[in-house]
């Protein structure tokens, strides 16, 4: 099973300009209290432990090519 984030809403995180359609492979999950996190596989630049913060109104988790609700 393949586990991705895609971009539902264009949006910008620091200097990564995010489009629709844009898909990520995903690693180290984290729920808090401020929310859930997630690191985005193969994203140029991206350190080691640097994560984004997952929202519905900007991202679908898809699961083997189809939308996976949560």
């Amino acid at each position: 099973m393949e586990v991705k984030v895609k971009v539902i809403n264009p949006l910008k995180i620091c200097h990564w300009q995010l489009e629709v359609g844009d898909e990520f492979g995903t690693a180290d999950w984290n729920i808090t209290k401020l929310g859930t996190f997630f690191r985005p596989l193969g994203v140029k630049g991206m350190s080691e432990g640097m994560s984004w913060m997952f929202t519905r109104k900007n991202f679908e988790i898809t699961l083997d090519g189809q939308p996976f609700l949560v």
